[in-house]
């Protein structure tokens, strides 16, 4: 006993008698670690509590890399580990590391999937200002920004492109929706701006991005005036991830599937329009998405 209670002395002395926030280390793609970085960002910052960095894939091109505390085994060896669960209280003068799990952004998938989350008030404007000055990039990168003059429509077309499987294409197709979801979520988008100049561009993990852009078309009216856009070949999952998602923050209306790519950016930027696709149904192999939700921003007009 006596051992313990040092030991607890000794912790308080080297820490300060403080808690540390960090957080699980994904093993998504570059939106679902973003995701969970933000989510112990949000603790750190509603609760006054430092927060450990665990790098994650591309985090070292980013300003976070220079500017959190990196997780340490040996240096912070004596933070007692907590995982946040529900009902967990964080108590700032304790020595604990408190470690944030992986969970959904979206209220429907969390309640889908069972998962255990806490509310981030993602319109703090001061937390915004903190959170996308950690995730900007270190280095100045080559950005899509659409032309002036005209509504500017972000496309993001999971595909998959070699990392994504046909399994996860049929069992979340929310995530990797058929491209009738985005024929008709442009040809709504389109709808709401009648006789105005609409700048169109495609992010997209796809290889394939001229069969995208062939089948999208589809959804512009003849005569119409709309461009649509797109990088027509070196295209690959692993290309051109920080340029695309940094780009996403410069356009007016974003279409986006349930993923977090796309998510995060409608989470810290306010968008004219969102499209997403919200329920579906399967027949055998066969997804159909049966309502797409158009969220209009009432404060943004054109």
């Amino acid at each position: 006993m006596r051992y313990i209670v040092c030991c607890f002395l000794l912790c308080q002395a080297a820490f300060g008698a403080q808690a540390h926030v960090s957080y699980s280390k994904g093993g998504g793609r570059f939106g679902d670690n973003l995701l969970i970085y933000l989510h112990a960002k949000w603790l750190s910052y509603r609760d006054g509590v430092p927060l450990l960095y665990v790098p994650f894939a591309y985090s070292t091109e980013l300003m976070l890399d220079q500017k959190e505390v990196r997780f340490n085994a040996l240096k912070h060896y004596a933070l007692r580990r907590m995982v946040i669960r529900r009902g967990t209280k964080i108590e700032p003068s304790l020595p604990f590391l408190y470690e944030c799990p992986y969970f959904p952004a979206l209220e429907e998938e969390q309640i889908e999937g069972g998962w255990f989350s806490f509310s981030v008030d993602w319109k703090d404007l001061e937390f915004r200002q903190v959170a996308l000055a950690m995730i900007a990039p270190k280095e100045k990168l080559d950005l899509i920004r659409p032309p002036e003059g005209a509504i500017s429509v972000a496309i993001h077309v999971r595909e998959g492109g070699g990392f994504d499987t046909d399994h996860t294409r049929l069992y979340d197709p929310l995530k990797l929706p058929p491209m009738p979801f985005y024929i008709e979520a442009l040809s709504r988008v389109i709808g709401l701006f009648p006789s105005k100049k609409i700048y169109c561009r495609i992010f997209t993990d796809a290889v394939d991005t001229n069969g995208i852009a062939e089948e999208l078309a589809k959804a512009i009216p003849l005569g119409a005036d709309v461009i649509l856009d797109y990088r027509e070949e070196g295209n690959h999952h692993t290309k051109n991830v920080m340029v695309d998602f940094y780009s996403l923050f410069h356009f007016d209306v974003l279409i986006r599937p349930r993923s977090n790519f796309s998510i995060v950016p409608a989470l810290l930027h306010d968008y004219a329009v969102v499209c997403s696709p919200v329920e579906y149904v399967r027949t055998g192999e066969k997804i159909e998405i049966t309502r797409i939700e158009v969220e209009v921003n009432a404060g943004l007009s054109f």
